[in-house]
């Protein structure tokens, strides 16, 4: 093992990749790989995606991701989100069921996720899916919502949850004006960084007909 990926590689624990990054491999494995590399790493290492990463990081960012960090912040969408919320807490309890029968599952303050970092209607979505067939919530991380909960049973709380969503977004005109939002983040994008985003489109063309 030493001799074909050298002793760094050999010896690395794979359970702490989060923490402690990856050594080069050595051995006569790497360097078979510098002598001869394999074919698809040109591929990556050339395409238009890894060569204008940063770029295309920042137009998620700021140019129409829900989840990228600028746009999701922005001042109108927040706005938006604040007055479907409104509508949302108006029209449906958050009351509710506070501890299964059993006891098995902590239960938490709904309101909690729905003001998380997905708030507007996704949080609804977040609280229905944390919501189990009894109509009582978890406070599991996200993500790890236990399954008897995430199965989205149609439990008369889950179908409220819906039905409140659907009249707010229709109230507040979300869709329209999220999407107007969206238009407003991408062309000021654009304009911004014409240059760059031409280069990339000339290098994806090149790199398509190569």
């Amino acid at each position: 093992r030493v001799a074909l990926l050298g002793a760094e590689l050999a010896d690395y624990d794979l359970a702490a990749v989060d923490s402690v990054p990856m050594p080069e491999m050595g051995g006569c494995m790497g360097g078979a790989n510098e002598a001869h590399p394999y074919p698809w790493i040109a591929v990556v290492e050339d395409s238009p995606t890894t060569l204008y990463e940063d770029l295309l990081d920042q137009m998620r960012a700021e140019a129409g991701d829900p989840y990228g960090e600028r746009f999701a912040r922005s001042a109108d969408l927040d706005a938006l989100n604040a007055e479907w919320r409104a509508c949302f807490e108006r029209d449906f309890s958050l009351a509710g069921p506070t501890v299964p029968a059993d006891g098995s599952v902590a239960v938490g303050d709904p309101s909690d996720r729905l003001a998380s970092e997905s708030d507007g209607p996704t949080g609804a979505w977040d609280l229905a899916i944390y919501t189990d067939a009894d109509g009582a919530y978890s406070d599991a991380a996200v993500g790890e919502a236990p399954p008897e909960y995430s199965s989205l049973t149609g439990s008369p709380r889950e179908v409220a949850i819906a039905v409140a969503d659907f009249k707010c977004r229709v109230e507040t005109d979300y869709v329209d004006r999220f999407l107007g939002i969206e238009r407003e983040a991408q062309e000021e994008f654009v304009a911004a960084h014409k240059a760059e985003l031409d280069k990339m489109a000339a290098a994806l063309e090149a790199y398509v007909n190569s």
